[in-house]
């Protein structure tokens, strides 16, 4: 059965969009806030929901706990799917293993395929080598929380980088998302604390890359936010610019483009 919503917004036509984090459904609200459809869901809902113009639901979801490293280190989600109105499962697959997941927001491609906000956890030495200063209050609560990572000592923890990945996904069958494209904000990072560092230089004279001391250096109290997570950046939402072939995304303070035009995968 087809249900054709003109728009994928939050709000359609007077409706609204309603999933809460970690339940089994998904409410279409009017704006008199009667419940017009729900869905039903075997994996609780993670952050992110979208309508898409042919009615199905794209959504992120939790998968069971494993109690990995991933666990950890992050908070995780993994699942990608479509669901028709019917609640059935079209198209889904799993962005999820020990180091990798999908975790804030999804974007739906016209090639149907779709942009995500993944984190992969690296040693923390490759955080330190690409210049984040880790002296100052995040990677503290973190040091005995990761594994390697004991007594103060960092050497063997790890840290989380964040990205993109445009991913393929397959039938109802929930297999291994296939990434087709990947960037990550490690590779686009220019500082000034690590002068052995290919990415050395002076932030203001590199806009198109990204500072990743900028929210310690101006907003010190961004250090008691999340101490707990041992983060360089943190990508919250993303979007598909049609027109430009390119993605929009907004991390942490930093907002640009992930543009294919000009030096590739740098911010425009």
């Amino acid at each position: 059965m087809s249900h054709a919503i003109e728009t994928s917004d939050t709000e359609t036509r007077g409706y609204t969009l309603l999933s809460e984090e970690r339940k089994h459904w998904t409410d279409l609200i009017d704006a008199q806030g009667q419940v017009k459809h729900r869905w039903f869901h075997k994996n609780a809902a993670s952050k992110v929901v979208i309508l898409l113009s042919d009615g199905r639901l794209l959504r992120s979801a939790y998968l069971p706990k494993k109690g990995d490293i991933a666990e950890e280190t992050y908070d995780v989600a993994g699942l990608v799917e479509e669901v028709d109105w019917d609640s059935n499962v079209v198209k889904s697959c799993i962005y999820r293993d020990e180091s990798r997941s999908t975790h804030h927001d999804l974007v739906a491609l016209p090639n149907g395929h779709y942009l995500a906000a993944v984190w992969q956890s690296v040693p923390w030495s490759r955080c330190r080598e690409a210049g984040w200063d880790d002296t100052r209050g995040f990677g503290k609560a973190v040091r005995e929380r990761t594994k390697g990572g004991k007594n103060g000592n960092t050497e063997g923890g790890l840290c989380v980088i964040d990205g993109i990945v445009e991913l393929r996904a397959h039938k109802s069958s929930a297999e291994s998302c296939e990434a087709v494209w990947e960037w990550w904000s490690i590779d686009h990072l220019v500082q000034d604390r690590n002068p052995s560092g290919d990415n050395y230089g002076q932030p203001i004279e590199n806009p198109q890359l990204i500072d990743p001391n900028y929210a310690i250096d101006y907003n010190p109290s961004l250090l008691q936010l999340n101490p707990g997570k041992p983060q360089m950046l943190h990508i919250n939402s993303l979007d598909y610019i049609a027109d430009l072939d390119q993605g929009e995304l907004l991390v942490l303070r930093v907002v640009g483009d992930a543009a294919e035009g000009g030096v590739k995968g740098e911010l425009q």
